[in-house]
């Protein structure tokens, strides 16, 4: 999921769809995750584009990073074939990258001067697998993309799944915790500014799941929290059962 804060227009926050699908989401292939945030008229957007619309609204972006880092969508599920299936592969690794990429990498490098990327930057930009014939990098002449200072851990992790777009996600509080630690600490690494938080959606239990982040707030690992209000119930979201009204 990404989110542009659009001060130009008067806006609080602009919402670029994703939600759940930023769990499935591999930043690095246009074509990964689920299909149900990236539909085939959806134009396949790349992160380069994502932040060349930021700087050119004047906004600030926010971007989910995967909590997951991995997984496949299941074609031979009898109930939903397609289905993703959330695997735990390296989401450090894969959020850090991302960081990289986006305040690191954007910020120096320029369409022709690719010959002078090296270690770990080398390493990230041609870890970018399938970004069709879309460019990596800004025009010589281009103005700059704006740094990606806001960052969420992962989306909604107390949702175990939904319908025909993803399973095996649902994370307790505590391993929550461990795991927003675990990518937290890998991200700020790489850049020791940005300002990162986790996003909930209405527990069963928000007493635990907000005291699950709360040890976050004495390491700096977390800025802010991300509660989304949903008019639903939590086994509502789960793949199987029919919404209520």
């Amino acid at each position: 999921m990404v989110v542009i804060w659009d001060r130009t227009m008067g806006s609080m926050a602009r919402g670029v769809a994703g939600g759940l699908d930023a769990d499935c989401y591999d930043w690095r292939n246009i074509d990964s995750g689920s299909g149900w945030g990236t539909p085939a008229w959806s134009g396949r957007y790349t992160t380069l584009e994502f932040l060349q619309q930021a700087r050119d609204h004047g906004a600030a972006p926010l971007i989910t990073a995967n909590l997951f880092g991995g997984g496949y969508r299941d074609w031979a599920d009898p109930n939903y074939p397609g289905v993703f299936v959330c695997q735990t592969v390296n989401p450090e690794g894969l959020a850090a990258d991302w960081v990289r990429y986006t305040n690191h990498i954007l910020q120096n490098y320029r369409q022709g001067n690719e010959g002078s990327l090296s270690g770990e930057d080398l390493r990230v930009y041609s870890s970018i697998s399938n970004w069709a014939t879309k460019p990596k990098l800004l025009t010589s002449g281009e103005a700059n993309v704006p740094r990606v200072q806001y960052w969420e851990i992962g989306n909604e992790p107390e949702v175990p799944g939904y319908y025909d777009s993803l399973t095996n996600h649902y994370l307790s509080p505590n391993d929550y915790r461990g795991r927003y630690k675990l990518i937290s600490a890998a991200m700020l690494a790489v850049d020791s500014t940005l300002k990162l938080g986790p996003c909930l959606i209405n527990p069963s239990d928000p007493a635990a799941a907000v005291s699950g982040c709360r040890p976050l707030r004495r390491t700096r690992q977390s800025e802010w929290i991300s509660w989304r209000i949903i008019p639903t119930t939590a086994e509502s979201r789960t793949p199987g059962v029919t919404p209520t009204a």
